[in-house]
């Protein structure tokens, strides 16, 4: 239910409607307006297209998710919720892109 949610808020922030999410990705309003409240999934495509209208990746908004099942209030504030995406994904981009020793030392740190 938290990624469905998740999902709603960031579309909220974006002031985004459904039909407006249907226009720019495909995805069938009615079929998002389900996933949003945890009734039916959404299937990888259409997810990833999410993610990608949102300008991040599936792993950012699958991490909130699972966090905001733990702390809902994470998914109280859309401002902070968008600039929480906005500096995940920064983040993940830097480590992707780093050297290799650089990406190591930072897994043993994290390991």
């Amino acid at each position: 239910m938290a990624l469905g949610a998740t999902i709603l808020t960031l579309r909220k922030a974006r002031g985004l409607s459904l039909t407006d999410v249907e226009g720019l990705t495909g995805i069938n309003k009615g079929a998002l307006s389900k996933f949003e409240r945890g009734l039916e999934g959404l299937g990888p495509q259409n997810f990833d297209k999410l993610c990608t209208l949102f300008g991040t990746t599936p792993s950012v908004v699958y991490a909130i998710a699972h966090n905001a099942t733990q702390q809902p209030d994470i998914l109280t504030n859309a401002a902070n919720l968008q600039l929480l995406v906005r500096n995940l994904t920064k983040l993940i981009d830097k480590y992707i892109s780093a050297p290799d020793d650089v990406r190591a030392q930072i897994d043993e740190l994290l390991g």
